[in-house]
């Protein structure tokens, strides 16, 4: 999703896509931030508190935790 501003990014997941948590990174999921119905299904990814070099090993282990697994209804730490 676009971004022009702010300490955050938005990602919206493909339909099967599933992340399981991953303790070394802080997502949350974007239906907890949508007022609409259906919910569109996502991640919210702060990052205002991470150094610049650490981004790509965070992405890297975001990556990791990806599947094309159904999704499950509990939150991403």
């Amino acid at each position: 999703m676009p971004s022009t501003a702010g300490l955050h990014l938005c990602a919206r997941l493909a339909p099967g896509v599933s992340v399981r948590p991953a303790p070394q990174v802080a997502v949350e999921r974007l239906e907890s931030y949508c007022a609409e119905e259906p919910a569109q299904r996502g991640l919210v990814l702060g990052y205002g508190a991470i150094a610049k070099d650490a981004i790509p090993e965070g992405l890297r282990l975001l990556r990791s935790r990806m599947s094309a697994a159904p999704e499950s209804t509990g939150p991403i730490p």
